[in-house]
């Protein structure tokens, strides 16, 4: 396995650099790949990342199937419409934060819509919306129903679209292949006051740091993400931009989940034991987590 000589986001030198693990999900090869972390800006990375040639094939032909693969089909990745109707609780979810900044009618850009479930609520409130959407199925199903979707950043310049209120991403700058370059070209397509959105997973996730469940271990540890960030990460990131920006940490999965995990060491269970044990103890679970520092999601308000 090659060792990286430094970090490619502070780089730091290799002596600042240690193995995390050298199982990759969705890897073929698993001698040939491993994540690492950095002491100093808290990144973990993967060593050595995949080609731009690599990046793009997989996510335009073989995304959903191994998303598929990996909610074991609970989240309707082969259907359009099926993904939409199961992503109806992450909307309300997400428009509980999104609220204060959707004030008039917007100009949006989201970017990896995906089935389009975000697109389509936003559409109905009566802003314009524009998605870029890698995935050729996802994006050519949007298309037929009448979305404005691009299939990345370059082909939505050379159509002319820029100047947007409000740019969303959820779930994708672990996935890129250089996170510093997307954001400054992001923040390069808002409107002066305009503000940029996003969610990303958080590596201080309880089923990591806090529970040893060698099952978890391997699902998360995945092909599909480059970058793994967490607080100390996202910050010196930004900071290295120069953005103004506020950071807010979430609780996405429950107790239901994690004792899924732990009793069955898969995902899942937030349908069954929900009902057992109640919501009110599910949201204590989460704000615990927070609380101490264990959060598995960041949310990310940066203002130009």
């Amino acid at each position: 396995m090659p060792l990286p000589k430094k970090c490619p986001i502070c780089f730091s030198s290799s002596e600042e650099l240690s193995v995390v693990t050298s199982h990759v999900n969705g890897n073929d090869d698993q001698s040939k790949r491993a994540f690492f972390n950095c002491d100093n800006c808290g990144i973990i990375f993967l060593h050595p990342r995949y080609t731009t040639l690599e990046n793009n094939r997989f996510y335009e032909e073989e995304f959903e199937a191994f998303m598929h693969s990996r909610d074991r089909g609970d989240s309707g990745w082969l259907d359009i419409n099926a993904h939409v109707e199961r992503n109806r609780k992450t909307v309300r979810r997400r428009l509980g934060y999104l609220e204060e900044h959707m004030e008039g009618k917007l100009k949006v850009l989201e970017i990896g819509c995906s089935s389009g479930f975000m697109l389509k609520e936003l559409t109905e409130r009566g802003h314009t919306c524009v998605g870029i959407e890698p995935s050729k199925k996802f994006r050519e199903g949007l298309i037929e129903q009448g979305f404005e979707v691009y299939s990345d950043l370059e082909e939505l310049s050379s159509s002319g679209g820029a100047g947007f209120d409000l740019i969303l991403h959820f779930f994708v700058l672990e996935h890129v292949l250089d996170p510093k370059s997307f954001i400054q070209l992001l923040v390069g397509q808002l409107k002066f006051g305009g503000k940029m959105v996003f969610e990303i997973p958080c590596s201080q996730d309880a089923l990591y740091k806090l529970y040893d469940i060698p099952e978890f271990e391997r699902f998360y540890w995945s092909k599909a993400h480059p970058w793994y960030f967490n607080k100390q990460s996202i910050r010196y990131l930004l900071q290295e931009i120069g953005l103004d920006y506020k950071l807010t940490e979430e609780q996405r999965y429950g107790f239901s989940n994690h004792f899924q995990w732990a009793l069955k060491r898969c995902p899942g269970g937030e349908l069954f034991y929900s009902r057992f044990i109640g919501e009110d103890f599910e949201q204590l679970y989460r704000e615990l987590l927070i609380s101490k520092g264990y959060a598995d999601t960041l949310i990310v308000e940066v203002s130009r």
